[in-house]
């Protein structure tokens, strides 16, 4: 689990999409950006790429213009790392997240995230999960899947010179995977292996979700795959949650998953599961020394989450 709030005060200039625009282009390789991307880098980028007077601190890239200290904003996080749990802030707080293996679900992901905001923020709440099993039985199809559901915020965040984007954000991705490395040094960056299959929700992709507590949105994705006697896997699930400029989203009584063989009963499949799925026991060993350098590791997986837009 990964907790980012990151504070954006310079947006409040009319003009600094116009100012900075370039510098942004040129930092996050794109043509155009949006205004989280431009919040992104008035708090993590500006002040460590530019000096108080605009110039760049790197030779080659575009000027700015004269900035303050207060001008610029700031950005902190908080990690948490564990074997089969993991869990920031609380339940009734204003960010939280945790992951777990669930014992009683076969030690499948399941993941609850939140993230809120205040007016020129951009926070998030990141979780990932993953369980890797061996198949003892017959060569067969497994259908792995993932429900969830949310309740957000429901408007825009504009700027003039930069894209609209929502003021909230979930984003879900899972899949299965063989000779996969994890590791918690590199829980969002890490080398999926020999990717069989994946599936995505991204609300962004979508037209504002009008939702709320007692009316979520609600979803469920579902995957096949073939799997050999003797065959060992990997499950994974990932979430973000973002709340931007006062906005929020809610997912704090989800994600949940399923596994099931294809044409047999819940119950049925629970039944063979008993005898023919083996759940590999964790023997990751716990982080040394990342907290310093796992912001970087993330915001390079974010960077490219972003790209993809």
């Amino acid at each position: 689990m990964s907790r980012f709030k990151r504070s954006c005060p310079g947006l409040a200039d009319p003009n600094f999409a116009s100012n900075w625009g370039a510098a942004i282009k040129t930092i996050y390789s794109g043509e155009t950006f949006a205004t989280d991307i431009a919040c992104h880098f008035n708090a993590v980028f500006q002040k460590a790429f530019y000096n108080p007077d605009g110039t760049p601190k790197r030779p080659g890239w575009p000027a700015g213009v004269p900035f303050t200290l207060a001008e610029v904003g700031s950005s902190e996080s908080v990690q948490a790392f564990g074997a089969n749990q993991a869990e920031v802030g609380s339940p009734d707080a204003a960010y939280y997240g945790k992951v777990m293996l669930d014992a009683n679900n076969l030690g499948l992901p399941e993941i609850k995230i939140k993230s809120s905001s205040d007016a020129l923020e951009r926070n998030s709440v990141n979780g990932f999960a993953a369980t890797e099993y061996q198949w003892l039985g017959a060569a067969t199809t497994l259908s792995y899947t993932v429900n969830f559901d949310f309740f957000n915020s429901n408007g825009l965040w504009s700027m003039a010179g930069a894209e609209d984007v929502h003021n909230y954000a979930l984003g879900l991705t899972f899949g299965v995977s063989q000779n996969m490395e994890f590791s918690y040094d590199t829980p969002f960056n890490f080398d999926f292996g020999d990717v069989l299959t994946t599936a995505e929700f991204l609300s962004h992709t979508l037209e504002l979700i009008d939702s709320d507590a007692e009316n979520p949105f609600a979803d469920t994705l579902t995957i096949n795959f073939d799997i050999d006697p003797g065959d060992r896997f990997w499950l994974w699930t990932q979430v973000q949650a973002f709340g931007r400029n006062g906005g929020f989203v809610d997912a704090s009584h989800t994600v949940t998953s399923a596994l099931g063989i294809t044409g047999l009963t819940e119950e049925q499949s629970m039944r063979q599961f008993a005898t023919d799925l083996r759940q590999i026991p964790n023997q990751i060993p716990l982080p040394s020394g990342v907290l310093l350098w796992f912001t970087a590791l993330l915001l390079c997986w974010q960077q490219r989450q972003i790209a993809k837009r």
